[in-house]
């Protein structure tokens, strides 16, 4: 489990009002905007070295519960590598005129909220409700927030930022060895939970408990049907702080 200093690090950092997070319904998040600032940057610097401390600088301001998503669209994916759930789309509608009015930014939230409910529309009329609410979404966003968000759904940012880039860039964000990041990576198999992990436990977190009596924990790996897909809202339950491997 997080020790009790890494809690109250972690709520601290969600209250520090970051000039780049804004209120939502009395909530702290970031708006979507910075997203699409970092890819151009990142489309705009060449060096291995500068794109992983854009990466690293603009995790340090995301909310804390949106580092996961923050990670999962920084790699081309609408959710992290261990959750299941699909869009089923062929990619955003074209926003409806006139442009959207002015309002609260499009936050990473927001974004999270709305691929959550294209991917669990299901049954009759499940098309339709899919293709309103990525029309909605897109009435929302800017035409450069829609260019990523279709970039997003399609599965290429073309930023030039690997996953490699991003696992540095987690590491030097939460200021943790690479290997410990590498290891919980190869563990994990979901950079968007271990960039979680370390936002809330730093190094702690990072280490993987001891196998229960009886058990492997590398068996944490492998799903219910015995794949080596890993579950990181299962298995992060499981890696705290605990022995070294």
């Amino acid at each position: 489990m997080y020790s009790e200093h890494a809690l109250k690090s972690d709520r601290t950092r969600a209250g520090t009002a970051d000039p780049r997070a804004c209120s939502h319904n009395g909530l702290v998040v970031t708006p979507f905007s910075e997203i699409v600032s970092l890819c151009r940057r990142l489309e705009a610097n060449r060096g291995r070295l500068e794109k992983r401390r854009l990466v690293a600088e603009f995790l340090r301001g995301v909310a804390c519960d949106e580092v996961e998503h923050a990670v999962a669209f920084l790699t081309g994916r609408p959710f992290p590598a261990s959750d299941p759930r699909v869009l089923s789309v062929r990619g955003l509608p074209a926003a409806p005129a006139p442009a959207p009015a002015a309002g609260e930014p499009l936050a990473i939230r927001d974004v999270a909220e709305a691929f959550a409910a294209v991917a669990e529309a299901s049954g009759a009329g499940a098309r339709r409700i899919r293709d309103e609410r990525l029309t909605a979404l897109a009435a929302r966003a800017r035409d450069d927030e829609r260019a990523v968000l279709a970039r997003i759904i399609g599965g290429e940012m073309r930023t030039g930022a690997s996953d490699g880039i991003v696992l540095e860039a987690i590491a030097e964000a939460a200021s943790v060895e690479v290997a410990a990041v590498r290891r919980a990576a190869l563990f994990l198999g979901d950079l968007s939970v271990v960039a979680a992990l370390a936002r809330r436990g730093g190094a702690e977190a990072l280490r993987p408990a001891p196998a229960d009596a009886g058990g492997d924990r590398h068996r944490l790996r492998r799903g219910p049907d015995g794949s080596q897909r890993a579950d990181g809202r299962r298995v992060q339950v499981r890696w705290r702080a605990g022995a070294d491997p």
